[in-house]
Parts: structure tokens; C-alpha cells; sequence
């Protein structure tokens, strides 16, 4: 699966295609190669310029040019031209899909251009290495080669160069699933493609984001960056990359669950690449609109869609994408009441993922011929597909899966009487459903957040437009009469006063529509802040429910390091409940005081520990409030801290803990001082290994801060930290 993936998202490393015809250059490369018959630097030269030209229409007559260019060179001594023709035999197994002779012939080819100085040469040649290092499965090899790549071109000042590996580097840590390093270097190649001007770069990078977002399940932030590719790919009138991102759209639309929009997009992108031919993008379209119709029971539809999708997917070699169709095919056939089918495209669908050791869709086909056999009443078929796709779905973590399993094997077992195993695999359903439900509940609470900023953001656009809309036609109707005044002014006077009192009438008139809007707008306000503050309610109670649902997790357990887990979660959580307890509470639903919040989360924290009542407590801080952005941040470092000196500072029941907060403009320092024993001398904050402090060090990078630690009469440790504003004006 992860050179799938490595297909989908390193889009600027793609593979060359293999094209009908001959390109004029090449004729005129090789009459130039048959009048040099002599063995020198300028024959190798000639050879690589045929073969690199023609490695796109003739790969294995490339190939003969570029070895014979390897020999001469070799023969020659004539490094520079050895290094060109290993790194077009490297393209050529590139294209091929041999990465391992690929990656050997590149490695020798930069071990040639760092002994010469070759830089340009050395980047273009460790970038394709990276490529296809990453093709193999060695992410942590091919990393090594991108970051060599930007340290050739920082080093040169190619800002483009920088740019590209930037841009590279954001896609291998977007599959590793390292999010926050992926969104950093595209937002890093982003700036650079903006000053340089290059709108097509920009456009496939928000394109990149858009991916990303919508994998994290963070649908509104991938709309925007959807759509903000989309008006640049339409301004280039760029078709091929329009139908891309309105898939991209329709993906989101389809998550989402709104059909109608996912259908139309799809629609549009299906279009389009109908237009272009691109049989893949037109496979992915129709695939796309069959599972739509799998999910409105349009069985029949779903099938024709899938049927013209396996055609061309067919045609083009594409055998996982054709084992996922045949195995999404089962469930249309299945809501037919046609088994025979379902079973033969599952078998199909199996035997393709097997030829391509592709697991989790062996699993996934497995489970699906699991449930047909169960509605089928072949009980003893259902309980073997069914536990070839348990082991499988274990090991990937497949939970919705591992739910069908378990609920059919439970079935199976409750049927033929034996209960003890029904009853285990009833317990693992329910678990199951427990871990479901909790993810359900976190992307509710997500999704009600990105809802809400990308409505907000929206509305705000709008209202901006239609204000600078006004002004535009306030301004031409202003200009209209002034020159009407110039013309007739000295004409006639009685034109002029019937001009002078039209424009009084139609200047009250807009001065009554302007009242009306703006008692609109204010009512508009009022609703939207009653709806923020009952958001603010609701991921209150969410995440009380889930403080709840961990407190009832504890129960059965009785080793303590996992309570003190627990119960750390628990802390985090009540935390940023308490947040949004003091918005939805305050007459301001944007700001929260430090002081009021930071006493009630050390008070709140220290009835958890009754022994330690006689611990003094102190808040010292002017009248400073924190945005939701910067609160929640710092509210969940409190936590860790003060929950950190409850635990090990106060040996005999008493002591002291004294939290401060300073400002300096948009600058804040944070303290958090007991009078313990404190840490280790050796300790140092940067290299600690525990959840609460990493997650300090993490939460005070995210604010453009920093986090150190020192002792001074027991542990203190100091937050450098900056607002909201602050930190835009950084970006």
C-alpha cells in the first residue's frame, strides 16, 4: 500500500510516460551522433543529449545510448559525462518501476557529481534517489536525500530548488502521517513560490494541503485549500488539474456525507476528464459516483459505474485500484440478492491483491465474502472468511472491519450454541463500538469547530464584497452627478436644483437602506454570538462526557501507571472544559481572564489530591486576558505543570506553588514555581521523555514560544509564549 500512496501524493516526483511517435530533436541528435564517429568528450555528450531526448519515445534505445556513453566516459576518464549517463540509466529503471537498479546507478552518479562539484547535477540526482527510495518502503533513506536536496540549493540561493524540496519533503511526512512538519514545509514552499510569482506551483501545493486536511478528517480546512487551488488551476484554464481538485471536492463532499454536492463534482471532474481522455481520472470518477449509488441502494446504477471503471482500469494495468472496484462490486450484487457475483468479483478482487501483496485489501475482501456468506446461511464458509479477516484487519488496526468480524463470528457462534465464544466476540463488538463512538464524538467536536470557521471566514468575505460593492457603485453615482453638474450647470438653474434634490432623495434613500442593513447586520451579530457561546456549551458537556467515559474506564483497572494515565487525561480534558466553560459564561465569548481561570484550574486540580489541602496557592497576574487560540494552548501546559508539582513536590503535605503571568505587548512570560526538592541535576526540559512535558515543549513551539526549566528554591519552570495577533504577523 505505501507505494499507492507514494503514487497519490508525491506529485512532483512522477514517472515518465512512454509516448507514440518521434520527437524532430532526436532525428537531428542522432544525424549529428552518426557524423561524429570519433571516440572523445564530445561523442559522450551527443550520446546522453539522444538519450535523455529519447528515453520518452524509445526507453530501450536510450538505454543502449546511455550504456555506450558509460563506457566511453569510462574509457575516457571523462567523470562529468559518466555521472550523466549513470543518471539517465537511472531514469530509465525509474520508469521501468526497478527502484533497486534504479537507486544504484543514481548513487554512484552522486558519489561522481560531489567528487567533481557538480551541485546541480548532485540535487537533481539525490532528488530522484529520494523518489525512489520512498517507492521501496525506505522513508527514513529517502528523507535523507530530500534534505540534502534543500541544503545544496540553500547553500546556492535557488530559491526554486529550495522551493521543489521543500515541496517534496511535505509530502513524505504527510504519508509517514507526520501532519504538523508536513503542513510546515508546504506552507514554507508555498511563501517561496509566491515571491518567485509562480501561480501553478502554488495551486498544486494547496492541492497537496487539500489532501492532507481531508485524510485528518479536517473537511472544511481541506475545502478551502480545495478551492483555492481550484480558482487558480481556472484562471490558468489548466483542465487536466481542474478535474483533479473537483474530485478532490467531491472526496470532501462525499465525507461529509453531502451526497448531492459530492455527486455533482464528481459529475463535473468526469466531465471534463472525458474531455482530456485521461482514462485514470475518468476510472477514479465513475468509481467514485458507483459508491455514491452503493449508498442511496442504486445497486444497479452502482454496477454499471463500476463495471465501465474495472474497463479502463483494465486497460491501463491498474490492478489495485481494479481489486478495490471488483470488492466494492460485492455489496451492489449483495443488495441484489445476486450471491453468485458477489462471491466471483470478490474472488477476482482477492486474487489481484494477492498477486500484489496488497494485505489490507486481502482483508478487507475477505470480511466482505465473510458477510456474504453469512446472509447466504453457509454458516461454516462465513466463520472461515471470517477469521482470515479478523487476523488481517488486527493488523492494520481496520476497526470498522474488526467490527463486522466480531459481530458476524458472535452471530455464527450463538447459532450453533457455543456461547462462551459468541459471548467473547459479543465483548469485542461492544468494545469496538466504544472506540467508535469516542472517534465519532472527537470528529463531531472537530468538525463543529472547522464548520464554524469556515462559515465565519465566509460570511465575512461576503459581507466585505457587498460593502466594497457599495462603495463602488456609491462612487460612480457620486461621479455621474458631478459631471451632469458640470455640463448643465450654468446652462439651466432650475436642471441643476431638480439634479441637486434627486440627488437628496436617492441619498436619504440609501442612507435608509443603509439603517436597515446595519440593524440586519447587528441582529446577525447578536444570533451569531448566542450560537458561538451554545458551541462553546456543547464542547463543554462533549468533553465532560469523555472525562466521564475515561473515569469509567478506570474502574477495572488496577495498575497504577495506567490510573495515572487516566487520570492525566482526564486533567487535559477537564482543562480545556473549563475553557469553554468561562467563554460561554462570559459576556465576552472571545477572551477569557487568566487570573479567574488559572485559580479555579488550580483548585479544581488540587481536590484531586486531599492530602495535600494545606499546599498554599498563588496566582499573580494584572488583568490579562488570553483569545481561545492562545487559551487552550496554555491551559492544557497549566495542567501538566501544576498536576507535575501535586504529584512529586509536596513530600510532607505542605509547600507552596506560585503561578505568573507577564506582558509585553503581544509577549507573555509564564512561571510556574513550587518549593520542592525539584527535578535531577542533570534534568534538562529538552531531552524529557514524558507525555506532560513533551507535550509542554510542543504546545509552547505552536505558540512561538519557548519552554525552559531551572531551579531556583524548588522547580520552576518559565513559558515565553505570544498572542494570536502575534503570531499571524509572524506567518
Amino acid at each position: 500500500m505505501i507505494k499507492i500512496k507514494l503514487l497519490l501524493v508525491l506529485i512532483a516526483s512522477c514517472l515518465l510516460l512512454k509516448l507514440s511517435g518521434q520527437n524532430p530533436a532526436v532525428d537531428s541528435l542522432e544525424n549529428l551522433l552518426q557524423k561524429h564517429t570519433k571516440d572523445d568528450t564530445l561523442r559522450v555528450n551527443l550520446l546522453n543529449q539522444v538519450a535523455t531526448a529519447g528515453i520518452k519515445f524509445d526507453e530501450e534505445k536510450a538505454k543502449v545510448h546511455a550504456n555506450e556513453a558509460y563506457r566511453l566516459s569510462d574509457s575516457l576518464g571523462f567523470l562529468k559525462g559518466k555521472a550523466r549517463s549513470l543518471f539517465i540509466m537511472g531514469n530509465y529503471y525509474k520508469v521501468a518501476a526497478d527502484f533497486e537498479k534504479a537507486i544504484n546507478n543514481y548513487q554512484e552518479s552522486a558519489e561522481i557529481n560531489e567528487k567533481t562539484g557538480n551541485f546541480e547535477a548532485l540535487s537533481n540526482t539525490n532528488k530522484n534517489l529520494g523518489y525512489c527510495y520512498c517507492m521501496i518502503g525506505k522513508i527514513s533513506e529517502g528523507i535523507a536525500c530530500f534534505e540534502k536536496v534543500l541544503q545544496i540549493n540553500e547553500k546556492k540561493g535557488n530559491k526554486q530548488g529550495i522551493a521543489i524540496a521543500f515541496n517534496n519533503l511535505g509530502n513524505v511526512y504527510q504519508m509517514t502521517a507526520d501532519i504538523e512538519l508536513a503542513i510546515e514545509y508546504y506552507n514554507k514552499a508555498i511563501q517561496i513560490w509566491e515571491g518567485i510569482g509562480n501561480k501553478i506551483e502554488i495551486a498544486d501545493l494547496y492541492n497537496n494541503l487539500g489532501y492532507l486536511y481531508m485524510n485528518q478528517n479536517q473537511n472544511y480546512n481541506a475545502l478551502e485549500a480545495y478551492f483555492t487551488a481550484l480558482a487558480v488551476y481556472e484562471e490558468l484554464e489548466n483542465e487536466s488539474r481542474i478535474a483533479m481538485v473537483q474530485n478532490g471536492i467531491g472526496a470532501v463532499y462525499h465525507g461529509l456525507n453531502e451526497l448531492l454536492k459530492a455527486k455533482e463534482y464528481y459529475l463535473l471532474s468526469l466531465k471534463t476528464s472525458e474531455a482530456l481522455n485521461d482514462k485514470h481520472e475518468v476510472a477514479y470518477c465513475l468509481s467514485n459516483l458507483a459508491n455514491i449509488a452503493n449508498e442511496e441502494s442504486d445497486s444497479e446504477n452502482a454496477l454499471i459505474y463500476y463495471k465501465k471503471a474495472y474497463k479502463l482500469l483494465s486497460e491501463l494495468g491498474y490492478k489495485n485500484e481494479m481489486g478495490d472496484v471488483l470488492n466494492n462490486q460485492n455489496i451492489a450484487y449483495k443488495t441484489l440478492g445476486d450471491y453468485k457475483n458477489a462471491i466471483e468479483a470478490s474472488e477476482k478482487a482477492l486474487s489481484l491483491f494477492k498477486e500484489i501483496g496488497n494485505r489490507e485489501g486481502e482483508g478487507s475482501v475477505y470480511v466482505g465474502l465473510a458477510l456474504t456468506y453469512f446472509e447466504m446461511d453457509k454458516l461454516e464458509e462465513a466463520k472461515y472468511y471470517a477469521l482470515k479477516g479478523l487476523e488481517i484487519c488486527n493488523e492494520f488496526g481496520q476497526l470498522q472491519l474488526q467490527k463486522a468480524v466480531h459481530e458476524t463470528l458472535y452471530k455464527i457462534y450463538e447459532l450453533h450454541k457455543d456461547y462462551k465464544k459468541s459471548l467473547l466476540h459479543h465483548k469485542q463488538l461492544k468494545s469496538l463500538d466504544d472506540s467508535l463512538y469516542n472517534e465519532d464524538n472527537v470528529r463531531k467536536i472537530a468538525g463543529l469547530e472547522y464548520k464554524y470557521e469556515f462559515e465565519k471566514e465566509k460570511q465575512a468575505i461576503e459581507l466585505e464584497q457587498q460593502k466594497k460593492d457599495a462603495l463602488q457603485a456609491e462612487e460612480m453615482q457620486r461621479q455621474r452627478l458631478m459631471r451632469n453638474t458640470f455640463i448643465i450647470g450654468f446652462i439651466l438653474v432650475l436642471l441643476l436644483a431638480i439634479v441637486i434634490l434627486r440627488s437628496f432623495l436617492q441619498k436619504q434613500k440609501a442612507n435608509r437602506k443603509l439603517t436597515t442593513k446595519n440593524t440586519i447586520i447587528s441582529k446577525q451579530k447578536e444570533e451569531k454570538e448566542v450560537l458561538l457561546k451554545e458551541i462553546h456549551h456543547r464542547v463543554k458537556n462533549n468533553l465532560q462526557i469523555i472525562s466521564s467515559l475515561l473515569n469509567l474506564q478506570t474502574r477495572n483497572i488496577e495498575d497504577e501507571s495506567t490510573l495515572s494515565a487516566m487520570a492525566d487525561g482526564q486533567n487535559r480534558v477537564k482543562a480545556m472544559a473549563l475553557i469553554h466553560q468561562k467563554l460561554y459564561q462570559n459576556s465576552d465569548i472571545s477572551n477569557i481572564k487568566f487570573k479567574d481561570y488559572t485559580s479555579q484550574l488550580l483548585n479544581q486540580i488540587a481536590g484531586l489530591y486531599p492530602d495535600l489541602r494545606n499546599v498554599k496557592r498563588e496566582v499573580v497576574a494584572d488583568d490579562i486576558e488570553l483569545d481561545i487560540d492562545t487559551a487552550v494552548p496554555v491551559g492544557l501546559m497549566l495542567s501538566e505543570l501544576i498536576t507535575n508539582s501535586y504529584k512529586y513536590a509536596f513530600v510532607n503535605g505542605k509547600g507552596r506553588i506560585v503561578i505568573t503571568l507577564k506582558q509585553t505587548g503581544h509577549d507573555y512570560i509564564l512561571e510556574v514555581q513550587d518549593n520542592g526538592p525539584g527535578l535531577p541535576k542533570d534534568f534538562e526540559l529538552s531531552t524529557a521523555s514524558s507525555i506532560g512535558l513533551r507535550l509542554v515543549r510542543r504546545l509552547s513551539r505552536q505558540l512561538y514560544g519557548t519552554s525552559d526549566y531551572e531551579y531556583k528554591n524548588g522547580s520552576r519552570f518559565i513559558i515565553s509564549f505570544k498572542d494570536t495577533l502575534s503570531r499571524k504577523e509572524v506567518k
